[in-house]
C-alpha cells in the first residue's frame, strides 16, 4: 500500500491530467462493470393488442369510440 501512495504522489501530474483520468476509468469499467446484469426490456402481446412501453409519462387520449 505504501509503494501504491509513492507511486500516486510521483505520477501525480499525469494521474490527474486528462489522459490519466480516461486510462483510470476505463480499466475500473473493465475490472468492476464487466459482469453486471444488464436489464433488457421485453414486452410480449398478442393479436389485436395495443402495447406501451416508455422509460417515463405517457399520455393517452382516447376517442368518443374507444379506439387510441
Amino acid at each position: 500500500m505504501i509503494k501504491l501512495i509513492h507511486w500516486i504522489i510521483a505520477n501525480r501530474e499525469w494521474l490527474f491530467s486528462g489522459l490519466g483520468l480516461i486510462i483510470i476509468g476505463g480499466l475500473f469499467r473493465l475490472l468492476f462493470y464487466r459482469n453486471l446484469n444488464r436489464i433488457a426490456q421485453k414486452q410480449v402481446s398478442g393479436d389485436h393488442c395495443t402495447n406501451i412501453q416508455s422509460a417515463g409519462d405517457v399520455k393517452i387520449n382516447v376517442n368518443k369510440k374507444g379506439d387510441l
